[in-house]
This record gives C-alpha cells, structure tokens and sequence, in this order.
C-alpha cells in the first residue's frame, strides 16, 4: 500500500538500502536513545598502615548502565575493594570502601572502569541490574560464562549482560522463582517504550524436565494491550547446563554456548507483539514463575526490544504536501529523491515545526515524482 497524490509519492526507509513503502505493517528498526559514554575518575586519598581508608570520587562521568567495577592496582598490596553507586541517569554517584585491603603503599592507584558501548543503533537494550538476584559464574560450570557489564551482538542482536554487584568477575541474572500456579512469582520490569515490535531474551533455567510450564513472560501496553506467552521446558526453555534436566529445545531457538562440550548455554528467545502494542507504550514486562526444581526455574540474563521505525504520515493541503512523523526519537532526517533507485537522496532542507510531539515538514508539489523518506543518523 502506498500514498499518493498529484504524483507525489511518500516512501519510508530505516536505512540506507532499504527502502519500504508506507504499510501498516512496521519493520524491526529504530535507534536507541543514547547516553554520551564518558569514563569516571577516582582515586585513594588515605592510606594509613597500609589500609586504604578513604578515596575520592573525581569525573562522575555517563552511559553506566550498571554499578562500573573499580580495581586497585599497588606494588605491594592486594585485596582492597570499592564498591561504585550510580545515578538513574548513568552518573557514578559514589565510591565506598567495602575491603580496606592490606600492604598498600602511600600512593595506590584507583580505575573506575569505562562505561561500555552499544555497538547497536537498532535495539533498546532493557538494563537488568537493579533486579540482579544471583551470580551464574557460581553455578555448576558457571566460570565458562563470560564476565557481564559488556554488551553483546548474537545474530545482529544486541544484548547487555549485567555485572554482579560488588564483584569483577561475575555474570548477573535473575533468578525469577521457586512459584506455583497457585502462588506465582511476579518479577516486573517497568519500560517506556514505544512502537515496540519483538522482545528477545537470554534466558535458561536451573533445573528442568520436559513439558513443564515454568511460567508465562508477559507484556502490558499503555492503553491496556496485553500479551502472555507460556515458558515451557522444551520448547522454549531448557536448563543452563548440559548435564541430567531439560538438554533439548526447539530448534528455532538461537544459542550461545561455553566451554568444553558446550557446557553451559543461554539461549536466544523471539517474542513478536500483537499489532496494537505499535500504537501504545509498552509499559512493563513480566516474568511470572510457576515452576520450581526439578520442574525449572527461568532465569533471565538479558532482554532486549527492538521497535518499529517512526512513519511518515503523509497529508495534502491545496498545492502543498506535509509530512509528519514523531518528534521522538530525535536522529531521523527527512530524504528526498526523484526516483526509488536514484543514488543520490538529499535532505529536505524546508523549515522544520514541531507541534504536539509531531515533526511537520510542509513540500511545494511538483509536476514530476518525488519521493521521501526517514533516514537515522548517528
């Protein structure tokens, strides 16, 4: 379906190479919000009998999805360890001394690591750690798993695996049970999200046999759309280990795997939207546990929206066509071209009006074909 009057024709594109005709139907595309990432700065400022018993908090920095984790490094000392707190904005708000260590020399020197970096404009990466319950890495093989506060691209998703507060070297999850269908456990993960389109998550479970229902992952919408899809050994959830529970899924499912013999895993799950969640914000994802052991626990490692690109809408008044699309997000550019496969699209450069959350673009209509389209920058 596309739009057309007096010749003009309005074409929606979220990237470069590809190029959509205005549908009801949206595509999987639009960029994060993103966060400047800047490193933050700190330093010891006493150390008496080799105790370090004060440190300073310099540059706060921004783009911490996370507590960041802060080493120590001294000739002669060891064991020291500082604990940061971050800000709901991603600012380092504070260092706290949890180990005074021992053996330090007068001048220790303090790294606060840097924020990571989502290597994805395409995907909204939902940060887990406030809800972080248990350490993987501990779990049977667990030291197979790779450390979390990084991102991570699996099949051109990205995904943000969380640190485990207070340590270096942990892998962050949420252990989302023991429940019942009588008694479930709820775990809710409040978002604001718009237009969005498929949830894929990172999750296993501890435990696990065939068949079971561990639970349902649910989604709301703003304006009281719903969606709830079952959690069932076997066909989308297994255990983490390739030991003596669940081993086998559906085979539509993407992993990951570690270790010898692939010891330990998570594996990738698509969850696709009903349609009238792209007119809504969605407005929380849950996790809602019936299951225990051996029956299976989920476990979540990472979740991650994609959403549907910003659409031009398209209207004439008399000799001129507008052209409106969301104000938010802000990094998408109106192209023009007087042909689909022309190289060269240009920006329209007509005055810009934001009015009621809404980009309006006002064209002169012309005698021959111009097509536009949405553009996202960096």
């Amino acid at each position: 379906m596309h739009t057309k009057a007096n010749r003009v024709l309005l074409v929606l594109a979220l990237f470069p190479t590809l190029i959509l005709q205005l549908s009801t139907v949206p595509t999987y595309a639009q960029s994060a919000p993103f966060t400047p990432t800047i490193p933050a700065t700190g330093s010891v400022s006493v150390v008496i009998n080799g105790f370090i018993v004060g440190v300073n908090l310099g540059n706060d920095g921004a783009g911490y999805p996370g507590p960041p984790v802060v080493s120590v490094t001294d000739p002669t000392g060891s064991n020291a360890v500082i604990l940061a707190a971050i800000s709901a904005n991603g600012a380092v708000t504070n260092l706290a001394i949890k180990n005074a260590g021992s053996h330090y020399s007068a001048a220790p020197t303090l790294v606060i690591a840097p924020p990571p970096t989502n290597p994805s404009h395409t995907d909204i990466n939902i940060i887990i750690s406030p809800y972080v319950t248990d350490n993987i890495r501990t779990w049977t093989s667990g030291t197979n798993y790779p450390f979390g506060g990084v991102y991570t691209n699996y099949a051109g998703i990205t995904f943000y695996l969380a640190a485990f507060p207070g340590i270096t070297n942990g892998l962050g999850v949420i252990y989302t049970g023991p429940g019942s269908t009588t008694a479930p456990v709820t775990n809710n993960f409040p978002v604001n999200i718009t237009n969005a389109v498929t949830v894929y998550t990172l999750m296993n479970s501890d435990t696990g046999q065939l068949g079971a229902t561990n639970g349902t992952l649910d989604f709301y919408g703003s304006l009281g759309a719903h969606a709830s899809f079952n959690i069932v050994q076997g066909v989308n959830i297994r255990d983490h280990y390739n030991g003596s529970y669940q081993n086998t899924v559906s085979s539509n499912l993407m992993s990951l795997y570690w270790g010898a013999a692939r010891s330990v895993r998570l594996d990738c799950q698509g969850w696709m939207l009903p349609t009238n969640f792209f007119s809504q914000t969605l407005t929380n994802i849950q996790v809602r546990c019936f299951g225990s052991p051996p029956n299976g626990v989920p476990v979540v490692a990472a979740v991650t929206v994609r959403t549907a690109g910003p659409v031009i809408v398209p209207s004439q008044r008399g000799s001129q066509v507008v052209c409106l699309w969301p104000s938010t997000p802000t990094n998408y550019v109106l192209q023009t071209s007087t042909a689909l496969n022309y190289p060269a699209w240009s920006a329209v450069t007509n005055s810009l009006v934001v009015t009621n959350n809404q980009v309006v673009v006002t064209n002169q209509m012309t005698p021959s074909n111009h097509f536009f389209r949405l553009i996202s920058v960096p």
